[in-house]
C-alpha cells in the first residue's frame, strides 16, 4: 500500500509534469510557440517549467526579430534593384544624346563651324549632366548610410524644361519638326522632396 501511495505521488509530482514538458518542447521543435506552458506547481518542476516558459518566449522573440530584418532586408534588395535600374536609365539618356550630337558631327560633311560648336556644346553639357549624376549616386550612397529626414532640392524647372527641348532637338531635327517654347523669364522652381 505505502508502495502504491509513492508511486502515485512520484506519478502525479514528477513523471507527470516531466511528460508535459516533453510534449511542450516537442511543440517549439515543431516551429509552435503559441502556448503556454502546461506545467504549475511550486516545487523544483515548476521552478523549470516558467524557466522554459522564459526561454520560449525569447526564443520567439529572436525568431521574430530575425524574420522582421529579412523582410527588410528583401524589401531593401527590391529598392535597390529598382534605384540601379532608374540610374542605369538616367545615365544611358546623355549617353545617347552625347552620341547623337557626335554622330550628327561625323556624318556632315562641311558643316557650318555654329553647328558643330553647338553639337560640341552639348556634347559638353550632357557630360555634365552624366558626371552631376555620378555625384548625386555617391552623395545618395552617403545618405542611405546614415538616418536622415526628408531632403528638399530645389529645381530650376526653366533650366529644366529647356534642358528637356534642347534634348529632343536632335531627333525633332531628324524628323523635319521644330520644337519651340515659351518661358516666362521669371524663375519658376519646383521642390522634391528625396526620402
Amino acid at each position: 500500500m505505502i508502495l502504491f501511495i509513492f508511486s502515485f505521488i512520484l506519478s502525479t509530482k514528477i513523471v507527470i509534469p516531466i511528460i508535459k514538458l516533453n510534449k511542450d518542447t516537442q511543440e517549439i521543435s515543431n516551429g509552435n510557440f503559441n502556448f503556454d506552458v502546461s506545467v504549475k506547481s511550486n516545487d523544483e518542476i515548476g521552478e523549470l517549467a516558467q524557466s522554459f516558459e522564459m526561454m520560449k518566449i525569447k526564443i520567439k522573440n529572436q525568431i521574430d526579430t530575425i524574420k522582421k530584418d529579412r523582410d527588410n532586408l528583401i524589401k531593401s534588395e527590391s529598392h535597390r534593384k529598382v534605384f540601379y535600374d532608374n540610374v542605369t536609365h538616367e545615365i544611358k539618356t546623355p549617353l545617347t544624346i552625347i552620341d547623337g550630337y557626335a554622330q550628327m558631327i561625323l556624318d556632315e560633311e562641311g558643316q557650318e563651324k555654329n553647328i558643330v560648336i553647338k553639337a560640341a556644346s552639348k556634347i559638353k553639357n550632357e557630360s555634365n549632366k552624366l558626371i552631376n549624376m555620378i555625384i548625386d549616386i555617391l552623395n545618395l550612397s552617403k545618405l542611405e548610410s546614415k538616418s536622415s529626414n526628408d531632403l528638399k532640392e530645389k529645381i530650376d524647372v526653366k533650366m529644366m524644361i529647356e534642358n528637356i527641348c534642347c534634348q529632343i532637338s536632335i531627333k525633332a531635327k531628324k524628323y523635319e519638326i521644330s520644337i519651340e517654347k515659351q518661358l516666362e523669364d521669371t524663375f519658376m522652381y519646383m521642390q522634391i522632396v528625396m526620402t
